[in-house]
């Protein structure tokens, strides 16, 4: 990878990144996840048996919204776009949503359909985040948006320490970096949640800022390290 950043400072960015717009989009617009995008399929599933309306159908728009935003990311990268670019157009498009978001709240013009454009928006940018990780999944302690496989080793890895190797060291990193991925989504989920109860989905503001400040950081330090001929991830210190 061309750029530098810390691997735990960049694995609980993203992670609470991916945690936090999942809540908002979930709590804003009934139900619908940003994130965890093949959830909607279940709620559409059980909306036909109890009576889909045009609100159950309108989830489904979800998926073809991800697949076009990653393929856009992966095509990004693939060209030689430099990765934090692509984490820097997402801080921006939920930058976007946020100030939508504000200025409806501002001029008492905020409606359900407008709630649900601006999610299409935020699960786009998280598109653009799986694109991201997937294609730099090394650099990373693992998804950073779907939990379930983290949860899954990170379960494994605490029956290890705890039972069947205590102190194996291997065991014993893999639980720390599954604890700094898993506890970050859980944080902000628990903080988008929260965000979008006082502020709507103009809560997304938050790691938005949170986003530009890993990437701008990251190609600072790729900067430097192209000036000392020093290309290299940081040691995650794990």
């Amino acid at each position: 990878m061309s750029q530098v950043f810390n691997t735990n400072y960049g694995s609980l960015c993203l992670s609470f990144a991916g945690g936090f717009c999942d809540a908002v989009t979930f709590v804003m617009v009934t139900e619908m996840f940003s994130v965890h995008v093949t959830g909607n399929f279940i709620e559409f599933s059980g909306s036909l048996i109890l009576g889909a309306d045009n609100e159950a159908w309108s989830k489904l728009l979800v998926f073809p919204v991800f697949v076009i935003a990653v393929m856009i990311g992966g095509a990004m990268l693939a060209v030689g776009t430099k990765p934090f670019k692509v984490l820097i157009t997402e801080a921006v498009i939920l930058a976007f949503c946020a100030l939508l978001s504000f200025l409806g709240w501002f001029y008492h013009y905020q409606t359900p359909r407008q709630n649900y454009l601006l999610a299409l928006c935020i699960v786009f940018a998280m598109g653009l985040q799986n694109a991201f990780g997937k294609v730099f999944s090394k650099n990373l302690y693992g998804a950073t948006t779907v939990m379930t496989g983290n949860v899954a080793q990170l379960s494994l890895d605490l029956v290890h320490c705890l039972f069947l190797k205590p102190g194996d060291s291997e065991h014993l990193k893999s639980l720390k970096q599954n604890l700094i991925t898993v506890s970050g989504f859980l944080s902000g989920a628990l903080a988008g949640t929260l965000g979008a109860k006082i502020f709507g989905i103009g809560a997304v503001v938050v790691p938005s800022v949170m986003l530009f400040g890993f990437s701008l950081t990251g190609m600072v330090n790729a900067s430097k390290a192209r000036s000392g001929n020093e290309m290299q991830v940081m040691p995650d210190g794990v």
